[in-house]
Order: structure tokens, then C-alpha cells, then sequence
């Protein structure tokens, strides 16, 4: 009889080990221990209480074999349990990463386990079940009633499970409760990290009973919608077409598929123009602030006027004339207000459509552009590769390195809408460096600080990287042919 108890004691206390460090192993492998665990322990229990499902238990036995005895039968029964539900594990293939497979297996191994508790209270220890399940039915209703909001939660997590609304990452609303992106889902409750950065746990009984959106099916990029007036004197042509070239120049505004433009109203107090465009509603708030700046900026450099709701009028626009234009190019702002004047009667305007390559990569016009409408494309070929590097618009400018040093263009821009750009050229400035060769070090200075601007990032690669500052002022006093300049020690201009 020592030896069967021993061995008994073994396969109990072995498994018990296996099981704590196989957690992790493939459930078949699970599944094959207990197995052969539960035939070690039959053939244990055998001789000393039969088969576990009649055990009989001698009476004439001292109190540690009494327990023994007892406590194989219960070992046997858990086992059992454990079989059965990592079998039907295997058998439906329940993937634990889903909600509702976790809710509903866990639902099941506790049927399961509950089941096998009875029988070793029945079996094992000679406990009448019927008396007990009788006390246990008041005993329900009374935790029934007392937790009637945890059951709650727990049902309906158990029906969203089943449902599946959504799933873990996905972008919800639910209505009256949050928003937000699904960080877990369990039980009792599902937490959502919400846009100000905080997680709202929400109980399952509230989500199951709420209106629920999720925002990633089919996709997360949807339909969003901004209302601009302008003023009703404004041709609707002139209007969209301003809007298309400010949506062209929104970087955070998807080109594909292009948004969308109408007319919606025409009131005396203005018309109401609806843009409509794809993204997904996270980034909507900054893809709104982007595309208002760039409606803002075309406006004025077109002169349309926009018009309040309430039927005020707002001031007239006025389209800037060249010497503003000119004010707005930094690398200019070193020659004198004279000096801007005359150059701005001597610009050369350009005006075309879409599909006009004004700058073409690897061309050698020295010359400068400054755009007053329109959008441009600014792209380059690499490796016979033609990459899009962005889009320009209003107020920008490209080709001051071709300007001052005759350098190759290193892109190629190509107007996207209708057109109105000035060309500043070689011939045009270099009377104001020679009447002042000091000019040059302030254009020098300009070019170099200009392409460090934030808002310059696409325009300036249209131009090839500067090279140190002693070597560009050297290659814009070559290429100028300008003499007699006096010695003057700069420091190297940080490279961008």
C-alpha cells in the first residue's frame, strides 16, 4: 500500500510542477501530461479505492491514508476537468486574444470545474449534493440579488463578446459614456484611451445598453467636412478654384482622393463653399488647422475677401502688389527699399495651367521665382525614380541658389492650378551688387538663413545643398563678376 501511496504522491506533486512551468507550452503538450498523469494515478488509486467514479473508501485505515485516499480521488477528478476543457480548447481552436473567445472559455472551464468540485464533494467525501444544491439555490438568489451590477456587467460583456461591436485598437464612440481607442476589454468592464490622454473604463452593462460607433470599420479614414464663406461677389470659378490650390498646398490633407468642392448657399451675406475630404478623424483637428492657414494665405495673396455668417462685411481685399510680394521673400529683405522698388518693375511675370513645368531638374536657369497664385508640385528623380517631395503655394519662393550661384536646379516644380509666378533673374540684381558689393554678404547671409525656415522645408530642396559660407560667397562673387570687395570675417553659417 506505501508504494502506491508514494507513487500517487509523486504524480500529484510532478504535475502540479509541469503544469506551473508548461504554462506557456502548446496546449497538445499540456493535454499529453495530464493524460499520462491521470493513467499514473488510476493505476495508483486502483488498489487502495478502486475506480475514482465508485471509490471505496476502508474504513480501517489511519487518519494520513484516510486523506490520502480522499485526496487522490479529488487530484483525479481535477484532472479530469483540466482535459476536458484544454481539449475543447484545442478542438474549437479558440484564439484567448479575442474577447469573446476569453469570456466564453473561461465560462465554460468554470461549468467545468464546478462540475468536477461536486463530484469530489459527492464521491470523495460523501456529501450529499442534492441538500447542498437545494441551500445553494437560496444562496444564489440572495448573491443574485446583492450583485445584481456585477452580474450585470458580467452578461453583457459575455453578449459583446458575442456580438463583437469592436475589438482591441479599435476607434469607438460610445454614446454618453467616451471616445476613443479600445485599450482592453474584460468582465466587468472596457477601458478606452480617450484623446486627452486619459482611460475611461466603462462597465459592460453601459456599452452593451449605448449606441456604439466604431470608427475603424471599414477603415479609419472618413469624411470630414469644413463650411468657408466668402464674399457673394466673388465668381464661384475664381472661389473653388482658390480652394482647390489651398487644399493642393495642405500637407496634411490626403491628395487621394481629392477633396471635394461646392457651393452649398448663396446669400447676399456671402456664398457658402463646403470642402469635403477622407482622413482619419484622429488627425482631422490638425488636417483642419492646416488646410484654414493655407485658405487664409491664397485668400490674400488672390484678394477674396471672406464674409461672416451674421452679414457683416469684411474689409476689401487687395491682392499684393509686387513690392509687398517681394517684402514677403526673406533672402530679398538684404537690398534696400529703393534697391526692392526697381527690382520689382524690372520682374519678369509668368502666368499658365496646370501642367506647366516652370523649374525642370537639372536645368541652369539662374533665375529665382516667386509665386503669386497657384500651387506648385515640387519633385525629384532619383535613381530614374521620380519622388514627390511636396507641394508650395503663394508667398513662396524656389531657385535662390540658381539666383546667386547659376547651381543646376535640383528639382523639377510643376504647377498644379492656374498660375501667376515672377521671375527674378540674374540681370535684375546684379546692378545692386555692383553699385553696392556689400550686398553680397547680406544675400549671402539670406540665402544660407532662409533655407533654415520651418515653412521653406519642401521649396528649398528644389536647390542643391549650400556649401560652406566662404565657398558660397566665392561661387555668387564668381558668378556675378563682382570685384573690390573689402576682407569681411563671417562665421561659417551652421549647416541645415
Amino acid at each position: 500500500m506505501t508504494i502506491w501511496i508514494t507513487t500517487a504522491w509523486t504524480t500529484i506533486v510532478l504535475m502540479i510542477v509541469v503544469s506551473l512551468s508548461a504554462r506557456r507550452r502548446p496546449i497538445w503538450l499540456r493535454i499529453g501530461l495530464s493524460l499520462f498523469a491521470i493513467i499514473l494515478l488510476s493505476l495508483a488509486m486502483a488498489p487502495l479505492v478502486g475506480s475514482p467514479l465508485q471509490p471505496q473508501f476502508p474504513a480501517d485505515v489511519g487518519a494520513f491514508v484516510a486523506f490520502s485516499e480522499r485526496a487522490f480521488v479529488a487530484s483525479w477528478w481535477l484532472l479530469v476537468a483540466r482535459i476536458v476543457i484544454a481539449t475543447g480548447q484545442l478542438a474549437l481552436g479558440i484564439n484567448h486574444q479575442r474577447h469573446a473567445a476569453r469570456l466564453l472559455s473561461d465560462l465554460a472551464a468554470g461549468a467545468i470545474y464546478l462540475g468536477a468540485l461536486l463530484a469530489v464533494i459527492d464521491l470523495g467525501f460523501g456529501v450529499s449534493i442534492a441538500g447542498l444544491l437545494a441551500t445553494s439555490g437560496i444562496i444564489a438568489i440572495v448573491l443574485g440579488l446583492a450583485l445584481q451590477s456585477t452580474l450585470s456587467d458580467l452578461f453583457s460583456g459575455v453578449a459583446i463578446g458575442i456580438d463583437r461591436p469592436f475589438g482591441v485598437g479599435d476607434l469607438v464612440l460610445i454614446e454618453g459614456a467616451a471616445e476613443g481607442r479600445v485599450i482592453e476589454t474584460n468582465w466587468r468592464s472596457t477601458r478606452i484611451a480617450t484623446t486627452t490622454n486619459d482611460v475611461a473604463t466603462v462597465p459592460n452593462s453601459v456599452v452593451a445598453k449605448a449606441r456604439i460607433t466604431n470608427r475603424s470599420i471599414p477603415s479609419e479614414a472618413h469624411l470630414a467636412t469644413i463650411k468657408i464663406v466668402i464674399d457673394a461677389s466673388v465668381p464661384p470659378k475664381d472661389a473653388m478654384a482658390m480652394l482647390r490650390a489651398s487644399a493642393l498646398n495642405a500637407a496634411l490633407v490626403p491628395p487621394s482622393p481629392p477633396p471635394s468642392i461646392v457651393c452649398v448657399d448663396l446669400r447676399g451675406e456671402g456664398a457658402t463653399y463646403e470642402m469635403q475630404f477622407s482622413i482619419p478623424i484622429t488627425e482631422f483637428g490638425a488636417a483642419r488647422s492646416d488646410l484654414l492657414a493655407q485658405i487664409a494665405r491664397h485668400a490674400r495673396y488672390n484678394g477674396i475677401p471672406l464674409a461672416r455668417q451674421d452679414g457683416a462685411r469684411l474689409p476689401s481685399a487687395t491682392v499684393p502688389d509686387l513690392l509687398h510680394l517681394l517684402d514677403d521673400v526673406p533672402i530679398l529683405k538684404a537690398l534696400g527699399e529703393d534697391e526692392r522698388g526697381q527690382l520689382a518693375s524690372r520682374l519678369v511675370r509668368h502666368a499658365g495651367d496646370a501642367g506647366y513645368t516652370l523649374f525642370t531638374q537639372g536645368g541652369s536657369v539662374a533665375s529665382m521665382f516667386v509665386i503669386a497664385q497657384g500651387a506648385f508640385d515640387v519633385s525629384r528623380d532619383i535613381d530614374g525614380h521620380r519622388r514627390r517631395l511636396g507641394t508650395i503655394g503663394p508667398g513662396d519662393y524656389f531657385g535662390e541658389l540658381a539666383l546667386l550661384t547659376g547651381s543646376p536646379n535640383a528639382a523639377t516644380v510643376t504647377a498644379l492650378t492656374p498660375f501667376v509666378a515672377y521671375e527674378v533673374g540674374k540681370a535684375m540684381i546684379a546692378p545692386a551688387l555692383q553699385s553696392n558689393p556689400e550686398v553680397l554678404h547680406a544675400l549671402e547671409r539670406a540665402a544660407s538663413n532662409a533655407r533654415a525656415l520651418l515653412d521653406r522645408t519642401v521649396a528649398a530642396q528644389a536647390c542643391p545643398e549650400p556649401a560652406a559660407t566662404v565657398h558660397l560667397i566665392d561661387r555668387i562673387r564668381s558668378f556675378f563678376s563682382v570685384s573690390g570687395l573689402r576682407d569681411i570675417h563671417l562665421k561659417p553659417t551652421d549647416p541645415v
